[in-house]
């Protein structure tokens, strides 16, 4: 990249010498580093903001829960309703009751008395 070591009191210094090449790979090299940081940037940036949204986002599915399970008890409160309207709607039928069967001597009795 144009730099060469060279040696100064025992220590190694660096030094730049520039040339046409290594100056053009230089400016190369920033553009993509520009670039890059202006990705990481933005993606922060989204990230930042996504965070209210992601706030929203809850809170909106915590309303759609809410109005389906108020919805939910409207229908059973609703079905309920239209259950008792036709209970009381319906005529009442009496239970039938068991015919009589004569026994032997002449008696009369029920099913029930028949299975002794």
């Amino acid at each position: 990249m144009g730099y060469r070591e060279r040696i100064e009191n025992f220590q190694p210094v660096y030094i730049w010498r520039p040339s046409e090449k290594n100056v053009t790979d230089l400016r190369v090299g920033v553009f993509v580093l520009r670039e890059h940081h202006e990705k990481i940037l933005e993606k922060q940036s989204q990230a930042s903001s996504s965070k209210p949204t992601q706030l929203e986002a809850a809170a909106q599915v915590a309303k759609n829960v809410k109005l389906a399970f108020e919805e939910d008890r409207i229908r059973v409160a609703h079905r309920a309703d239209m259950e008792r309207q036709a209970r009381l709607a319906s005529p009442v039928v009496p239970k039938p009751t068991s015919p009589k069967v004569t026994r032997e001597e002449g008696q009369t009795a029920s099913f029930e008395d028949m299975d002794e």
